[in-house]
């Protein structure tokens, strides 16, 4: 849980612009960096990080229901 939790927080590609808008770096090095960080910017990055996740999954309910007719919470993704 915590090597996903530093992916995500830290290094994953997919966050890097919302992680130098809130956090001021693309990257950081770990957790204990992060630590360091004003509260306030990373309630904001996580505010943020949210609006990113929601947005990506409807934008692929949307792709599911327009490829293969079906919503996306009908596939078995476990």
């Amino acid at each position: 849980m915590r090597k996903a939790l530093e992916h995500f927080i830290c290094v994953c590609p997919a966050l890097s612009r919302i992680r130098l808008i809130y956090l001021g770096a693309s990257q950081f090095k770990g957790l204990d960096e992060v630590s360091e960080l004003d509260i306030n910017s990373l309630l904001k990055f996580a505010k943020s990080v949210e609006k990113f996740l929601v947005n990506l999954h409807l934008a692929l309910q949307r792709t599911c229901r327009s490829m293969y007719g079906v919503a996306a919470s009908q596939f078995n993704l476990t």
